[in-house]
C-alpha cells in the first residue's frame, strides 16, 4: 500500500521536541515499515497553525487526494491535531478521504476496529483539538504576561534607546542603550519645552543622530517615540491581533508597569503627552511627477523627497524600497532633472509637426508595454528563486538530524521564505492584471486624442507648476526610471482621457 507522510509544527510547539519535524517524520516512517506501507511522499508545514486549512503543503496533499484515482491510499501524521485543530476543517476533509478511500492514520493514537466506536472516539480527538487551539493562545499570552511581570522581554523589535541584556538564566530584559538612550530623553525635554516635531528634527539631523529607522527622521518616528508607554518603564501588551494583523482598541491593550528601566520620569511622560497630543499633520508639497514614477529596478514607486544644502532645498525622487528597508540600490534622481526632461519630452510630443510618426510611437510603446512586462519577467525570475530555496530548506529540514536550535533557526528561514514567495506572487498578480486592461487602441482613436491635447500643450507655461503637475498627470501614466542605465520609458495614456471626455460629454 502506498502513503503518503504529513508533518506540522506550530510556533507554539517548536521547543518540544517529540513534535518537531524530524521526529514526527521518523516516527511515521517506523509505522509505514512495521505495517507495509510504501511512503511515496512527505509533506510539510512548518510553523503554520492547525486552525486554518490555508497550509501550502496541506492544499497540495488535498489536491493530490483529490485526483481519480488518488495516488497513494493513506495518510499517516503524528497525531490528528498535525491534520487539524479545527472541528469543521476535521469533519470536511476527512469526509473528502472517506470518499477517494483514502485513510487517514494517527500513528500514536489508534482507534477500535469497531465502526461505532471509533466514530465516538475519533469525534472526542476532534473536540480535544479544538478545544487545545481555543486554549493555546491563552496559555501563550498567560505566560508571556507573566513573564513580562517579572521584567522579562518576550520578543518583538527593541525599542529605539534600549538594548537587550541576556541573564543568567538566558532570558533577557530591556536596558538602557548608553548611545541613543539620552536621545529619547533629549527628545521628551525639547517636546515639554514647546519644541515643534520640525525643531526638533532638524536639531536631530543636525547633530548627526541616526533615526530608529531608515536615513532620516520622520514625524512619525517622534511620534511613536513621545506616546510609547516603555520609556517612563512600562510594557504594552496587545496592541496588535496577530490572527487579523489588526491594531487593537486602546481599551483592548495591557499595561504593564514598571517592567523595566524608564528613560523618562512618568510626570515628564504626561507632561509631553499634554503638550501633543496629536502628531502634527505633515503638509506634503505637491510634486510635478509625484505617483507617476516607477523604479525600474524593483517596481515600487518613487517618492519625492526634500533635501536642505548650505541653507538650500533640494528635491529628489527616490525608491521607496530604498528608502524604508534599503533592499533597493537604484540611485535618486534629482528632481529638476527628470521633470524637466519629461515636462520637455511630453509637450515635444504633442507639438510635434509629423504627427503620423508619433501615432506610431504610442502604439509600439503600448503593445511592447517594456516597463510593466519586464518588472512581471524579474518577480517571476526572484519568485523561482526563492522557491528553489524554500524547497531545498524543507527537504534539509526532512532529512538531516538537527538539533532543536538548528531547527528552530531554519524554521523561521523557512517562514521568511514563505511570506516572500507571497509578496512576490501577489505583485505578479498585480502587474499582470495591469497588463491585461492595458488598451491599445486604433489610430484614430490616438489622433483625436493628440489634436485637442496640443491646444492645451500650446498654452501650457512650464512656469506655471500647478497648471504643469495638472495636466502631465493627466497626460501620463506610468515613467520608469533606470538611474543606473540613464534609461527613461513614459508611458502615456492619451486614449483613455479620449473616452473620458466622450463620457462627458455625453457624445458617442
Amino acid at each position: 500500500m502506498r502513503a503518503v507522510i504529513y508533518a506540522r509544527v506550530s510556533t507554539e510547539e517548536q521547543a518540544q521536541k517529540e513534535l518537531s519535524i524530524p521526529s514526527q517524520i521518523e516516527i511515521c516512517k517506523k509505522f509505514a515499515v512495521q505495517n507495509g506501507y510504501e511512503v511515496i511522499d512527505i509533506f510539510i508545514d512548518a510553523g503554520k497553525s492547525g486552525t486554518t486549512s490555508e497550509r501550502e503543503a496541506f492544499q497540495e496533499l488535498i489536491a493530490q487526494a483529490k485526483k481519480k484515482p488518488p495516488p497513494f491510499n493513506a495518510i499517516l501524521v503524528y497525531n490528528y491535531s498535525r491534520f487539524s485543530r479545527n472541528e469543521m476543517d476535521s469533519i470536511v476533509y476527512e469526509e473528502l478521504l472517506d470518499r477517494q478511500h483514502i485513510k487517514l492514520i494517527s500513528v500514536t493514537q489508534p482507534l477500535p476496529e469497531d465502526n461505532a466506536i471509533r466514530g465516538l472516539v475519533r469525534g472526542i480527538f476532534r473536540v480535544i483539538d479544538n478545544w487545545y487551539a481555543l486554549n493555546a493562545s491563552q496559555e501563550a499570552r498567560r505566560g508571556q504576561i507573566a513573564l513580562i511581570k517579572q521584567g522579562y522581554y518576550c520578543g518583538g523589535p527593541v525599542p529605539y534607546g534600549y538594548m537587550l541584556e541576556t541573564l543568567d538564566n538566558g532570558r533577557k530584559r530591556l536596558v538602557p542603550n548608553p548611545e541613543t538612550a539620552s536621545v529619547v530623553q533629549k527628545i521628551f525635554e525639547m517636546v515639554v519645552s514647546g519644541y515643534s516635531y520640525n525643531e526638533i528634527i532638524s536639531y536631530l539631523t543636525q547633530e548627526n543622530i541616526k533615526p530608529p529607522r531608515g536615513r532620516f527622521w520622520r514625524k512619525n518616528s517622534l511620534s511613536n517615540i513621545i506616546h510609547s508607554h516603555v520609556y517612563k518603564g512600562d510594557f504594552t501588551y496587545g496592541r496588535r491581533a496577530k490572527k487579523h494583523k489588526r491594531r487593537n482598541r486602546k481599551e483592548e491593550w495591557i499595561i504593564i508597569e514598571n517592567t523595566h528601566e524608564a528613560l523618562v520620569s512618568r510626570d515628564l511622560w504626561e507632561l509631553a503627552q499634554r503638550t501633543h497630543k496629536k502628531p502634527e499633520h505633515i503638509q506634503r508639497s505637491p510634486a510635478l511627477l509625484g505617483g507617476l514614477i516607477i523604479c525600474a529596478q524593483c517596481g515600487s514607486k518613487m517618492w519625492y523627497k526634500k533635501t536642505y544644502r548650505q541653507g538650500k532645498q533640494y528635491g529628489n525622487y527616490i525608491c521607496a524600497n530604498r528608502e524604508e528597508s534599503g533592499t533597493c540600490d537604484m540611485p535618486a534622481i534629482a528632481a529638476s532633472i527628470i521633470e524637466n526632461f519629461v515636462a520637455n519630452k511630453v509637450i515635444d510630443i504633442l507639438l510635434a509637426s509629423n504627427i503620423d510618426e508619433v501615432i506610431e510611437s504610442i502604439i509600439k510603446q503600448q503593445e511592447e508595454n517594456n516597463g510593466i512586462k519586464k518588472l512581471i519577467q524579474e518577480k517571476t525570475k526572484k519568485l523561482e528563486q526563492v522557491h528553489r530555496t524554500r524547497k531545498n530548506l524543507l527537504r534539509s529540514l526532512e532529512i538531516l538530524d538537527l538539533t532543536d536550535e538548528d531547527f528552530i533557526e531554519l524554521n523561521g528561514r523557512l517562514r521568511q521564505l514563505t511570506e516572500e514567495e507571497e509578496e512576490i506572487k501577489q505583485k505578479i498578480e498585480e502587474y499582470q492584471k495591469e497588463l491585461a486592461l492595458t488598451d491599445i487602441p486604433d489610430k484614430e482613436t490616438i489622433r483625436e486624442a493628440l489634436i485637442k491635447l496640443k491646444a492645451s500643450a500650446n498654452s501650457i507655461n512650464l512656469d506655471d507648476k500647478n497648471a504643469l503637475r495638472d495636466f502631465l498627470h493627466i497626460v501620463v501614466s506610468k515613467i520608469f526610471i533606470n538611474t543606473k542605465a540613464k534609461e527613461y520609458q513614459i508611458i502615456l495614456k492619451i486614449p483613455s482621457l479620449e473616452s473620458e471626455e466622450r463620457d462627458s460629454t455625453g457624445s458617442p
